[in-house]
């Protein structure tokens, strides 16, 4: 540094640190109350800015200035009040923080104090009341030995409170306040709660404990890895059947079954193996298959005859009839076997093609719910076990 340009950086050190009694009126003159740093965040934010740029200012001042000083401070204290403000109001997690302050009954609350009365922080939550039964018990030595969803600090706060000990007396272990340990139990069982996806200490039902058993089983098994060998050996099987096997298939053949389809999708994904694999068609028929539903269609075939003709499951052949009465291709979609009719539908069926009206079949049937027998008429026809001349009587 030149022995002008040092001269001049102490000059400028010299006058900021005289310029922080200016800095503290200036900012509490134009600070607002709710502003989210305190006036000393806002005097360091300025100091820093100053210091930073101390050597462009000293040259472009062509030396230090005490009158230019001044006015530079003045106007880094007032820019720092506004952007500072303005880029901590984007800020999602200040956004959330602030604590305003609020008249109520007994005076000037703030939203934290709010928040904490209406929570009932004061009193221990009954969530986390570890003594209560055995399955508690269970569920929190899960939740500490295999769960990574608590922080460190909250894995250290149920610890001390499985051991027994207070809100106070954890408080005073941590180095906290009771209320911090009161919030911290509740996002606790929060947590638990969200994870398990039922709440585990509320409900006493022994299926929802097998079902959340399971569930934890399931959560924390992990799968066998890839070794060297497994991995040669599954590109030579890819390889040696292009286009022959799913994935599906080698998830259950390879290795007796010993990776899941995903992990066999996964591997071909990561090592360029995909196209190797057989193709499932998207075009579930082909064109004479559609030829020959039409022509069984015509000569009034019902839903079951044509998917036991095609050995395909229910679904495919029901959307592809109904994709074919769209179209126009077929007249309408064809009646369902009345086999596949429960006794009491066998019944209501014949009750409407002998012409009776849906309140005379309720009555007969003692239904109380006309809807529900309506619904039924309408389902019929739908299936073309009914047609719209059997149902002009009302």
């Amino acid at each position: 540094m030149k022995p002008n340009l040092k001269k001049s950086s102490a000059l400028f050190d010299e006058a900021l640190s005289s310029y922080q009694e200016d800095l503290v009126k200036i900012i509490g003159k134009y600070r607002f109350s709710h502003h989210h740093l305190s006036i000393d965040e806002i005097i360091s934010e300025v100091n820093l800015a100053l210091f930073k740029n101390k050597e462009k200012l000293l040259e472009s001042w062509g030396g230090f200035c005490p009158t230019k000083f001044k006015q530079i401070g003045y106007g880094f204290t007032r820019n720092t009040i506004n952007w500072t403000q303005s880029r901590l109001n984007n800020n999602g997690y200040v956004s959330k923080r602030n604590n305003y302050t609020f008249e109520t009954e007994d005076g000037v609350s703030t939203s934290f104090d709010l928040a904490c009365d209406k929570a009932d922080l004061n009193e221990e939550p009954q969530a986390l009341s570890s003594d209560s039964n055995n399955k508690c018990s269970y569920i929190l030595k899960m939740i500490k030995d295999y769960c990574f969803i608590l922080t460190e600090q909250e894995l250290k706060i149920l610890t001390l409170k499985e051991e027994g000990f207070l809100q106070e007396e954890i408080g005073t272990k941590l180095g906290i306040t009771h209320q911090a340990v009161s919030a911290a139990e509740i996002s606790i069982k929060e947590k638990i709660v969200a994870h398990l996806n039922v709440d585990p200490f509320e409900d006493n039902s022994s299926f929802k404990v097998s079902e959340g058993q399971k569930c934890l089983k399931d959560f924390f098994t992990s799968y066998p890895k890839f070794s060297p060998k497994d991995k040669s050996d599954l590109i030579d099987l890819i390889k040696s059947s292009i286009g022959q096997l799913t994935g599906h298939q080698i998830s259950k053949t390879f290795k007796g079954g010993k990776f899941t389809s995903r992990q066999i999708f996964a591997f071909c994904a990561k090592n360029g193996l995909s196209p190797f694999l057989k193709k499932i068609s998207n075009k579930s028929y082909n064109a004479k298959e559609e030829d020959t539903m039409i022509e069984m269609v015509s000569n009034g075939a019902t839903v079951e005859e044509i998917v036991q003709c095609f050995d395909r499951d229910y679904k495919s052949v029901s959307s592809k009839l109904s994709y074919l009465s769209t179209e126009g291709r077929i007249p309408s979609y064809p009646p369902r076997s009345q086999a596949s009719l429960s006794p009491e539908d066998k019944k209501l069926l014949k009750l409407f093609k002998s012409g009776h009206s849906s309140a005379e079949i309720a009555e007969h049937v003692g239904e109380s719910n006309i809807r529900s027998i309506s619904a039924k008429k309408g389902n019929f026809t739908k299936k073309g076990l009914l047609t719209y001349e059997a149902l002009e009587k009302a």
